[in-house]
């Protein structure tokens, strides 16, 4: 479920009666906001927000898989430190307390703590790149500290959330900070930024196409796209493909996999086991049955969800 309404909505999961407490193996409080949209002045640039508050009671759940997206993101931790692990290596890396990600395309998994609070800010494609002026090649498929490239300014932010109670007020100062960039902005919007939009809606358009809607040659297309995006049309595509896919698959759990694969845009099976091994090193189904897990234990040990805007 999406939300477009700036005010912020919370979702309220109420206590099963059946419920066994004694079973459970954690406890934990739940806040979930998919989608704020953003000030109408940064719509061009910021696709949404997202917000996720988990506080845990006992012992937290397995590691978060995070696959590839077809954004990207400003994130913040104002509450405990976490973990990632890079997928292929196994390496563990602290995350700060604010990191850009650029555009992902290896899946690393999330370490969750105690107190697990994520604010995030998901770019629409082109979108970083033109509010801040930074190629986001230098950022493809890592995550960097934020205060390494905004210094004291970010700093300032980081411990303005970290005393920050109410939900809606740590909205407001992120989207300040955003505000105060648009001003300094010398990117304006170009053909080009429309069809890069087009793609997240439409990844089987050609090249030659999406290169008439920017009004370019397909090679400028290219050296434009990689400069906003940090990989080629042809990668994001498929990542933007990988992602409907499993979209579609958790809509319809029942639907068999070569009906995703065709709904979505693959030629075959095979290309679509292909994506899903570079973007999750797994295969579909393992991928989805691990998702289905996660999920499932999510809901079998909700609590409750808090219908306040404070902190729980």
């Amino acid at each position: 479920m999406w939300f477009t309404d700036r005010k912020i909505k919370l979702l309220w999961i109420e206590v099963l009666k059946s419920l066994n407490y004694k079973k459970t193996k954690f406890h934990f409080t739940m806040l979930l906001i998919p989608s704020i949209a953003p000030h109408p002045a940064l719509r061009s640039y910021v696709h949404h927000y997202f917000m996720l508050h988990l506080n845990f009671r006992g012992v937290a759940p397995p590691p978060k898989p995070m696959p590839a997206e077809p954004y990207q993101s400003l994130y913040f931790y104002p509450r405990d430190v976490v973990s990632k692990t890079i997928f292929e290596t196994g390496e563990e890396i602290a995350n700060p307390k604010s990191i850009i990600v650029g555009q992902q395309i290896a899946r690393v998994n999330i370490g969750l703590r105690e107190d697990h609070l994520v604010l995030k800010v998901a770019f629409k494609p082109g979108g970083f790149f033109r509010l801040f002026g930074i190629p986001m090649s230098e950022f493809y498929d890592i995550s960097v500290d934020s205060e390494d490239v905004y210094g004291r300014e970010m700093n300032e932010i980081n411990e303005q959330l970290a005393g920050i109670r109410d939900y809606q007020q740590m909205i407001d100062l992120i989207e300040n900070f955003l505000l105060m960039k648009l001003k300094k902005v010398k990117h304006e919007v170009r053909p080009i930024d429309h069809a890069m939009q087009v793609m997240l809606g439409n990844p089987g358009r050609s090249l030659d196409e999406l290169a008439s809607l920017a009004c370019l040659s397909v090679r400028q297309f290219e050296r434009n796209f990689f400069e906003r995006i940090g990989i080629g049309p042809k990668m994001y595509a498929r990542v933007v493909r990988f992602n409907m896919t499993l979209d579609y698959k958790r809509a319809r759990p029942e639907a068999p996999w070569l009906e995703a694969a065709f709904a979505c845009g693959y030629f075959d099976y095979a290309h679509l086991v292909r994506d899903f091994k570079l973007f999750t090193g797994e295969t579909p189904a393992v991928v989805f049955e691990s998702d289905q897990k996660s999920v499932k234990s999510m809901s079998e040990n909700v609590v409750f969800l808090h219908p306040s805007t404070s902190f729980l």
